[in-house]
């Protein structure tokens, strides 16, 4: 059981065990691009698997794209449809949208034991050094993602930018690569959140296909309300580095695994800190 409330001061923002873990407002550049940037990705996403309800807004988003269907939404507590009913304004309606799923379920059990294939899947649990969120960024996790995907399906992972040391961010890094050949990092809120893009083959980045889908909604939208941008230079506000800058930022650390979650670890011993993960100094790395 976990203990949930909604504070509603400067927005409304949902509590788990005492700890803010989203806002509609302050998230909103994150929540909204977890669930449009690997639709803008995808040559035509259909299915797709969101790992976490929270406030509701990247289900809603991704759900509001022309080429979806279906939108499964695992969320392992059920007091969180709450959150997500008080949020409508700002995710779109999810809980009344027609091709939207919602299902109490641990994430794990849902990969392994529900036999379907989804063409994104987007994992936002909370921060890796609460209890059991390591979990969910495991080689093992990431292998059973993995085999619900198609060839050109697309996994978004969703890791903090703040409080986390360059050593825990390398371990982050080399789970992905050990199961995804092609991992790129986005930007989410402002030197806050980093957008992990990871996928089988590598993703195309045409110009002009990119710059005809940013004027369509729901992207032009979300471009607006999450990133305060436009257009195609807009949208490559948000890149951070390509597969050349995860493997360096990898170099020799260790993989996650379940029997040895030493990401848990390394994040909480962050907790506090200052001098943590710059997005800028990753950009100037990338070059």
């Amino acid at each position: 059981m976990c203990s949930i409330a909604l504070s509603s001061t400067t927005g409304h923002a949902f509590v788990i065990h005492g700890k803010v873990d989203g806002h509609v407002i302050g998230d909103a550049p994150t929540n909204l691009w977890l669930g449009l940037l690997p639709t803008l990705l995808h040559p035509e996403p259909e299915d797709i698997l969101v790992i976490g309800l929270g406030t509701g807004q990247t289900a809603g988003w991704a759900a509001a794209v022309p080429s979806v269907q279906h939108v499964d939404v695992v969320e392992l507590e059920p007091a969180i449809a709450r959150v997500a009913e008080q949020a409508t304004p700002t995710n779109r309606g999810v809980m009344q949208a027609s091709n939207v799923h919602i299902h109490y379920s641990d994430a794990r059990e849902w990969l392994t034991v529900i036999p379907k294939a989804y063409d994104v899947i987007v994992s936002e649990p909370s921060n890796p050094y609460r209890a059991g969120i390591a979990s969910l960024f495991s080689e093992e996790f990431y292998r059973a993602a993995r085999a619900r995907l198609g060839d050109d399906g697309i996994f978004l992972q969703w890791v903090q930018a703040y409080e986390l040391s360059h050593e825990t961010l390398a371990i982050a890094m080399q789970t992905l690569r050990a199961v995804f050949p092609h991992v790129e990092i986005w930007e989410g809120a402002s030197n806050g959140d980093l957008l992990v893009v990871a996928a089988q083959q590598s993703i195309p980045h045409d110009a002009e296909v990119l710059t005809d889908r940013v004027s369509q909604e729901p992207w032009r939208s979300g471009l607006a309300h999450g990133w305060r941008v436009s257009g195609l230079a807009g949208l490559y506000a948000g890149y951070v580095g390509g597969p050349g800058l995860v493997e360096d930022l990898a170099g020799d650390a260790p993989v996650n695994v379940d029997d040895h979650p030493v990401i848990e670890f390394g994040f909480a011993r962050q907790v506090g800190d200052a001098d943590s993960v710059s997005v800028e100094h990753l950009r100037a790395r990338a070059n």
